[in-house]
């Protein structure tokens, strides 16, 4: 059993975990933030939380291994399922960091307490086992810190001196490509999938399967024709060209708007739509409103899911963060659907739209009611008889 956590990255990491698994003839099932799936090929089976409670993920664990007979299990670790001592009860042979960036501190309080139950899944594992570390990561060391005596220690990185490197970097509209530099050789990798975090998350599977012992050869080819995850840098139009990503970070939006910019033609405006989560951390909000305004030529602020809070208040506080607002450039439309609507007035065909913070959630929470909303089939409404 394999343990993936951070901040971001969780949901593809494991994705790709388990697609390199099965290209080296082994099951593996999935389990996370979009359900559990009994292969990469298999439907998602929804699931409430990202690590599910003790009970349902011990009955789950049961099912895939008595009744499906598959041995291996690729899941994401939350902060609070690992606080909350959910995952108690399981064996994990092996831990994946992908990062640590400001998130659930409405739970957390601080980032000290957010980095110890994140810590808390490498402080756990046995002699024998492995931890893979972002070595580029400002936590990265603190967490190869912790890890106990006997544990085999991996690192990934772009900017210090890790195991597996990505060296050559370069992005385009078809896909990122790069050079893996290990102690065994060079290897040529290209990919379906787009922005700096897609290396990163790339480097997390790649750097687990050496790991875990699986020919790397094997693990690249794995990994040909893979697309992504569903709300993951998604592209649901190409004139102009939208995207959708579940970014509802600080460092989550910073990184899929600076991937979105070296797509953006020279002649072309990076527009981005965002908003932030009710009865969550606060804090986040005028800091998402800067980096917004910092990275994109147009913002569109509204709603994502405000829960008890006034979608207003949320608002007010993201635009804390913002320098100005000035109307030509920042536009503040509460109501979701009517914002997304606005793009097809804002956009031409040769800008770059990044609709920001609910990715695959097909759902909207307003107050003490939950209806059904999905970013991208919004976005496909709109943009109806677009280039898609």
């Amino acid at each position: 059993m394999i343990g993936v956590t951070g901040t971001n990255g969780k949901t593809t990491v494991t994705h790709l975990i388990q697609k390199i698994f099965e290209e080296n003839n082994q099951k593996c099932a999935l389990i996370g933030t979009l359900g559990y799936k009994l292969s990469s090929n298999g439907e998602y089976r929804d699931a409430k939380h990202t690590t599910p409670q003790a009970p349902e993920l011990q009955a789950t664990l049961r099912m895939i291994k008595d009744v499906e007979k598959i041995d291996n299990v690729v899941m994401e670790v939350s902060s609070h399922a690992l606080d909350q001592n959910r995952v108690g009860g399981c064996r994990f042979n092996g831990a994946v960091l992908t990062n640590l960036t400001q998130d659930h501190l409405d739970y957390h309080i601080t980032m000290e307490n957010y980095f110890k139950a994140k810590a808390l899944l490498f402080e756990r594992l046995s002699e024998g086992d492995f931890a893979v570390v972002n070595l580029d990561d400002e936590y990265g060391e603190r967490f190869l810190s912790v890890v106990p005596e006997g544990v085999r220690k991996f690192t990934y990185g772009v900017k210090n001196n890790a195991d597996f490197v990505a060296n050559d970097i370069h992005f385009s509209l078809n896909g990122a490509e790069f050079i893996l530099v290990t102690k065994d050789g060079e290897y040529p990798v290209n990919l379906h999938m787009n922005g700096m975090f897609s290396v990163y998350n790339v480097l997390a599977a790649l750097t687990a399967s050496a790991a875990m012992g699986i020919d790397l050869k094997i693990a690249l080819k794995a990994l040909q024709n893979v697309h992504g995850v569903a709300g993951r840098f998604e592209v649901v139009n190409k004139k102009p060209l939208v995207i959708v990503d579940y970014a509802h970070t600080p460092d989550g939006l910073e990184n899929v708007l600076k991937s979105a910019r070296e797509i953006t033609p020279s002649c072309g405006k990076l527009i981005c739509l965002f908003g932030c989560g009710g009865d969550r951390d606060a804090t986040k909000r005028p800091k998402m409103g800067a980096i917004a305004q910092k990275l994109a030529d147009k913002i569109i602020i509204t709603s994502d899911n405000p829960r008890s809070e006034d979608p207003q208040q949320i608002i007010t506080d993201i635009i804390a963060g913002l320098q100005s607002v000035n109307p030509e450039i920042v536009t503040v439309e509460p109501d979701r659907g009517e914002a997304i609507a606005l793009l097809k007035t804002i956009a031409d065909n040769n800008d770059v739209v990044l609709i920001a913070g609910k990715g695959h959630e097909d759902y909207q929470i307003l107050k003490d009611k939950t209806i059904h909303f999905d970013d991208r089939e919004q976005a496909r409404k709109v943009f109806a008889g677009s280039v898609i």
